[in-house]
This record gives C-alpha cells, sequence and structure tokens, in this order.
C-alpha cells in the first residue's frame, strides 16, 4: 500500500485492512503535528519575550521532536484505535511546559490546545474530546498558578478555550462518523 493510500478518503472501509492503514494515518497525523510543534518552537526561539526561558524552549521542543519521531515510527496499524490516546497526556504537559517557560508572551500557547482537539476530532469517536477536557484543562490552568498576571483571567480564559476547543472536536468527530457511515452506506448500494 503507498503512501497516498494512507489518506483516510482513498480507505476502503470493506478492506480488511482499511482500519490498519486508517490508523497509521492517525498516528503519523499526530506525529505530523508534534514534529511542526518542534520546528516551529525552535524557529521562533529568536522572538522569544526577554523575560522567556531559551533553553527550556528548546528543551520543549526537543521533548515534543521525540514525541513525533515515536509517532511516526510506531506501529499505529498493529494497535487499537484508543491507542494513539497516548499521544494526548505528552502533549497536554508539552503545551503547559512551554506556557511555563515561555515568559510574558501569553498569546500563543492556547492555539496548541485548538490543535490538539482538532486532531482529536479527525482520528477519534464522538465523546473522546469531553473525555480529555479535564486534562486539557488541567494543563492550561497549572501553568497560570507559577506565571506573574492576574489569574483570574487566566482561568476565565481557560474556561472559554477549553470548551469551544472541546466544541471543535465533537463537531469535527460527528462529521467524520457521518461521512463515514454515508460513504458505507454508498458501498452497499453499489
Amino acid at each position: 500500500m503507498g503512501a497516498a493510500s494512507d489518506t483516510p478518503r482513498e480507505m476502503d472501509p470493506d478492506e480488511p485492512d482499511a482500519g490498519a492503514a486508517r490508523r497509521r494515518w492517525v498516528g503519523r497525523l499526530g506525529a505530523t503535528f508534534f514534529l511542526a510543534g518542534c520546528v516551529l518552537s525552535l524557529v521562533t526561539t529568536p522572538f522569544l519575550p526577554e523575560d522567556a526561558s531559551r533553553a527550556g524552549t528548546i528543551g520543549v521542543a526537543l521533548g515534543a521532536g521525540a514525541v513525533g519521531i515515536f509517532a511516526w515510527l510506531a506501529p499505529w496499524h498493529r494497535w487499537s484505535r484508543r491507542a494513539s490516546l497516548v499521544l494526548v497526556p505528552p502533549a497536554f504537559a508539552l503545551i503547559a511546559a512551554a506556557n511555563l517557560v515561555g515568559g510574558s508572551d501569553y498569546h500563543s500557547y492556547g492555539i496548541y490546545f485548538v490543535v490538539a482537539f482538532l486532531w482529536l476530532g479527525i482520528a477519534h469517536p464522538p465523546w473522546t474530546s469531553v473525555k480529555v477536557a479535564p486534562l486539557a484543562a488541567v494543563a492550561y490552568v497549572v501553568p497560570l498558578f507559577f506565571l506573574p498576571g492576574d489569574l483570574a483571567s487566566g482561568i476565565a480564559s481557560a474556561m472559554v478555550t477549553i470548551p469551544i476547543c472541546v466544541l471543535a472536536g465533537e463537531a469535527l468527530a460527528r462529521g467524520n462518523e457521518r461521512l463515514v457511515r454515508t460513504e458505507v452506506a454508498l458501498r452497499r448500494d453499489h
């Protein structure tokens, strides 16, 4: 099976290995996000605020790179669909760590939660985003206790950001589920 056949639209749900190909694609999509986060962190390190820890940011970037390499090489096709959820705790931990070492720039770290929940929506069934929301909330809020600034404002931000992330993840999961059901029904009718 070539690289082009790993994309979800080209997989035939009636083929026995279609699930395996989708699981491999989901794991590699997660890997891509980790590796992109690594590269973005390294590239933007010279532009960090003065109070940021450049060494800490490089450490977080290298951690993301390590998880990304693992996720790229892992035999997702042999594991269950839920196995890729193993990527969620390190993702949230790395986001929290990046916030802790990022200095006074609090504007960019929330977007990484959006990316994580978009991946969850693409990769996992409905309700998965809801189930991991408490872990995301902890990863969002805990760094706020160690950073200067208004804690109440940060918590208010989490109360908006995490539910919106969950909403986006759930919308994608439900849309994806409906698309798969429609494709299967169309194949049965033809």
